[in-house]
């Protein structure tokens, strides 16, 4: 699913997009956008802190993240998704990359979504392309008198768009099922050492938790931490995943 809108958005379009996003953290779905400013890096930074798969579609190549601000979170989003690009890897943005790629994300979404987004801009592409390539598209309605709201609210007055009333619609439509339920019975951590115990507290608060993070927290050396997560691996406490992240088996 893809969910795409304006750099220039508002509290009640990023609210929207959280809305969404936090009800279909339970099913089997993912994220595609742009990693553009506004609506689109909400997105990918909401599915990444509730553990949500997603897809940045770039207009650059993967070696010249743009926008530059977004370097971090394009990095988040590699161990928990993908980055795309179909352009060379040290191709530098250009504008007419952005509606090119725009295709890309169209054509990947059994549905779009478009949060916020006036008559002319990159959002309004890709609801165009989704309905040339017979995807599902829905618009959430915004302010009549605010232009950051004109094409969402056009898509819908045109039929274009479908209404965006609940998430249920999202679900109905796609029939997405639910995460199976791997919870395993409480751990005993009784026989842990205390040092083990500490380390093991701070990655059960988190989905993912880096290594750096980690020593942060507990002001351990990195020795030390190498020797207490090897140990927790060893035993089936935690696991290791890309990037040097940890979180609980």
């Amino acid at each position: 699913m893809s969910i795409v809108g304006t750099r220039n958005c508002s509290d009640y379009g990023l609210d929207q997009c959280k809305e969404l996003i936090n009800f279909l953290k339970p099913y089997n779905i993912a994220i595609v956008s742009g990693l553009a400013y506004g609506i689109d890096v909400f997105a990918h930074n909401r599915a990444n802190s509730l553990g949500i798969a997603n897809y940045a579609v770039l207009g650059s190549g993967i070696n010249n993240i743009y926008p530059k601000a977004h370097l971090k979170e394009s990095e988040i989003i590699s161990n928990n998704g993908m980055l795309i690009s179909e352009f060379l890897p040290n191709t530098g943005p250009r504008s007419y990359n952005f509606p090119k790629r725009n295709r890309i994300i169209a054509g990947m979404s059994k549905c779009t979504i478009v949060v916020e987004s006036p008559k002319k801009g990159g959002a309004m592409i890709t609801a165009r392309l989704a309905n040339d390539y017979n995807r599902e598209v829905f618009a959430i309605p915004g302010n009549n008198n605010q232009t950051r709201s004109f094409g969402a609210n056009w898509l819908i007055e045109n039929h274009q768009a479908t209404i965006l009333n609940s998430p249920e619609q999202i679900i109905n439509l796609l029939g997405l099922t639910k995460k199976e339920n791997n919870s395993k019975q409480t751990i005993n951590i009784s026989k842990l050492k205390e040092d083990e115990k500490v380390v093991y507290n701070i990655i059960a608060i988190e989905i993912k938790i880096s290594f750096n993070k980690i020593q942060l927290k507990s002001n351990f050396s990195t020795a030390k931490l190498t020797v207490i997560l090897t140990n927790l691996e060893i035993n089936q406490y935690v696991e290791a995943i890309i990037g040097n992240f940890y979180k609980l088996k």
